[in-house]
């Protein structure tokens, strides 16, 4: 009677194990550990499994125009119509130039040098290094990730806020940095606040 119930108390401890595991490993805050896993071994893979990169990309294109845009330059007129032009391409090159960083930990050659390494000095992207997840916060269709960044150029830390949706398979998803625009904003304050003391 001891062994029956000592069996029915592991088989429940099992079930119950099991169950908050697979509860788990569809929460945002296990995708984030995914994707900070992903960076820190250079597992390419894993990253695509929850960085939607066509989609954050696009979008980040599409934040830089709006930023450009509203300080109406004659350089900037230039580069937004270079990078509206060039959308789909530049979105393909970010993402073949990411995937060689991850298994190469270098850049290749791009086929959009010139505006790549425009658009990722104007963004930072180059001087970032992602220090935190801070935290998440799940609502109804998607989460928010909020990111701590160190910029070593500057020596200063940002937050970017980071949209998770669920793709086809119910995995959490990055697709879109929410604040990149203040971000840019932020940053380019600072740089021009360094340069002129």
């Amino acid at each position: 009677m001891k062994k029956r119930w000592s069996i029915a108390i592991i088989s429940i401890f099992i079930f119950i194990s099991s169950g908050y595991y697979f509860y788990w490993i569809n929460t945002p805050m296990y995708a984030a550990g995914e994707i900070q896993r992903a960076i820190q071994t250079n597992d390419y893979e894993l990253l695509l499994k929850h960085v939607d990169l066509e989609k954050v990309y696009t979008a980040a294109l599409d934040d830089s125009i709006e930023v450009l845009l509203s300080e109406d330059t004659p350089d900037n007129k230039a580069i937004i119509n270079i990078i509206k032009q060039l959308k789909k391409p530049l979105v393909k090159e970010l993402t073949k130039q990411t995937e060689s960083y991850f298994y190469h930990n270098k850049k290749t050659n791009a086929l959009f040098e010139q505006p790549i390494n425009t658009l990722t000095s104007y963004i930072g992207l180059t001087t970032l290094s992602i220090t935190n997840f801070i935290s998440v916060e799940e609502q109804d269709e998607y989460a928010i990730l909020t990111i701590k960044l160190h910029d070593k150029n500057l020596n200063h830390d940002f937050n970017w806020k980071v949209k998770m949706e669920k793709d086809v398979n119910g995995t959490w998803c990055v697709v879109r940095i929410l604040n990149l625009k203040e971000y840019i904003i932020e940053r380019k304050t600072l740089l021009i606040k360094e340069y002129t003391e």
